[in-house]
């Protein structure tokens, strides 16, 4: 087993996947007294689920290596086969839109799913304000005529 002088950053490795974590990321063993870890925010599972599974061989670059004593994962590294960077990087605007066949208000699936409403056209022509029709007090009569 490899100990922390024999990698250096920008070293290519073949690994195995040995745990995936919601919060921390993929952790990958490289043949090394540690494992390599490879950083993935929580959002990002969505979109590379279907990639990463614990058990398969990946290429992996070491991207840092730092002190163990004061570091929990001292070597930092990211995927480069299978390349998943550009499902981490270049995410859509918006997360999908899941709904079932009975939501009849979209304008209320957009908001509930964080988008912004979608445009009206303007109807062109503008229905005529009708009087206020009103026999109250405080209802000032000469604007109504």
């Amino acid at each position: 087993m490899y100990e922390l002088p024999f990698y250096y950053p920008g070293q290519i490795c073949l690994g195995k996947v040995t745990t995936l974590h919601l919060y921390q990321g993929a952790f990958v063993d490289i043949g090394g007294v540690y494992d390599g870890w490879v950083p993935i925010k929580g959002n990002d599972w969505y979109w590379i689920r279907h990639h990463i599974k614990v058990g398969m061989n990946v290429v992996v670059e070491i991207l840092a290596k730092r002190d163990p004593y004061r570091f929990r994962f001292p070597i930092e590294m990211r995927f480069v086969h299978p390349n998943i960077d550009h499902l981490i990087f270049n995410r859509f605007d918006f997360p999908p839109i899941f709904h079932r066949d009975e939501d009849t208000n979209l304008d209320e699936l957009r908001r509930d799913c964080g988008r912004p409403p979608v445009p009206r056209k303007d109807p062109g022509s503008k229905p005529e304000k009708e009087p206020l029709l009103s026999n109250h007090p405080y209802v000032d009569q000469k604007i109504l005529q």
